[in-house]
Order: C-alpha cells, then structure tokens, then sequence
C-alpha cells in the first residue's frame, strides 16, 4: 500500500509526501526481511531522486534495488531496475550505457512480456542519437502499450514528448507520422528484435 501511495504522490508531484510513503514502507519492508518489496520501494525512491536531480542518491538506491533482486533472482525486478538505471544514464547524458542498460532490461523482459517499457527508452537514446527513423518506430512501438506507463516517471515521459517532437522536427510530420505507423504495426515481440539490432542508417546515409 505505502509503495503505491508513494507511487502516486511521485506522480502527483508531491515529492514530500512521496519520500515519507516510500521511506516508511521501506522500513517496514525490511523489518520484514522482504527483499522484493524493499526492492520496490528503494527503486521509486531511486526514481524521485531522479525526478529531483540527484543522480548520486538515485544510483545509490537503484544500485541496491539491483543487488536485492539479483539475490532473490527476480528477473523482472532485475530487468525494471536496469530500465530506471538507462534512464538514470539518459538524464546524465551518457547514452552509450543507456542505451547498453535499455537493451538489457529488452532482453530481461521479453519473457515477461513487458518489454515496452525498454523499448521505449531505446527509441529516446536512438533519437538523442540522432537515429530520428529508428527512435520514432521504437516509440511507437512502445507508447501504445499501456502496461508501459505504470512504470514511468514524470521525467521519462517528459523525454517521451521532447523526443518525439526532436524526431518529427528532424523527419517532418508525414516521415515522421510513417515510423510511428510502423512501429505501432509491430508485435512486442518484434519490436525487442528491433530495439536489440544495431542502427543501419547510419551506416547506409555514409554509404550513399
């Protein structure tokens, strides 16, 4: 319960009543020696920090989250947590390990069946990359696949939207409204395939 409420009053933008949901739910959780909920609570914890700018207290907490469900081997605690990392990564710019912690948490998470929220991120790495195409399909990919925004931040979906807008700028809006069309047209399964593939255009662009 005190998860999902700090869940809420995160996204509420009530970082005050957040931190004091998510700290006491911590202590109960350990008191209790669960592993699993502790993991959750230091991961939203990782995310308000975040959310606030402090990169240093985030890795902290996410890092222990990650130890946690490594322990228990809880695969898609591991794999949600390398998502939070990427985006932790992504805010601090260094988009070659997010983009190396999005396709991990890809690949974590496809026998989950909740690889969109990976996915996703791969598209926001792709484009701040400069890979406009490839990040509009990952996005679109991704964004209509509700399970997704559970798991977000307000500043995971803020880079959603200013990534978008950066790739429909880049492409224009009919290029831009067909990769959104065809990465809405993929499986999830076919999207992960996609997300893990290296880039192309790139490469082909210096051909020509």
């Amino acid at each position: 319960m005190l998860d999902g409420a700090g869940e809420l009053a995160i996204l509420m933008g009530d970082a005050i009543a957040a931190r004091g949901y998510l700290q006491e739910g911590l202590t109960i959780s350990r008191k209790l020696r669960s592993k699993v909920r502790t993991a959750r609570h230091l991961t939203w914890l990782g995310v308000l920090a975040r959310i606030e700018g402090d990169y240093a207290r985030a890795r902290a907490y996410l890092e222990g989250c990650l130890a946690l469900a490594r322990e228990s081997e809880h695969q898609a605690v591991i794999s949600v947590t390398l998502f939070h990392l990427g985006s932790l990564a992504r805010a601090e710019q260094d988009l070659a390990h997010a983009e190396a912690l999005a396709k991990e948490s890809v690949k974590g998470l496809r026998g989950n069946n909740r690889p969109a929220i990976a996915i996703g991120l791969c598209g926001v790495v792709a484009i701040a990359r400069g890979q406009h195409r490839r990040g509009a399909r990952l996005l679109g990919a991704a964004g209509h696949q509700a399970a997704r925004w559970y798991w977000l931040g307000p500043d995971d979906r803020q880079a959603d939207d200013e990534a978008m807008s950066a790739a429909r700028a880049s492409l224009g809006d009919e290029a831009f409204a067909t990769a959104w069309a065809e990465g809405q047209e993929m499986t999830l399964d076919q999207a992960a395939a996609y997300a893990l593939e290296e880039d192309m255009e790139e490469a082909e662009g210096a051909k020509g």
